[in-house]
């Protein structure tokens, strides 16, 4: 399989440029959506977790 690493570095660096327009409050809500996404697939690695697992 080869990469294409340009077409990844400006991927990546969109994706950046869009995370730093956010306003702060939305850029602080998105560690909370990850995490919500994490728990409803049924992720066995959860962090912050306090069932006792």
């Amino acid at each position: 399989m080869a990469f294409e690493i340009q077409r990844i570095r400006g991927s990546k660096q969109q994706f950046r440029l869009g995370l730093a327009a956010l306003p702060i409050r939305e850029k602080l809500r998105l560690p909370d959506a990850l995490r919500e996404r994490q728990v409803t697939l049924g992720s066995g690695n959860v962090a912050g977790r306090t069932d006792g697992a």
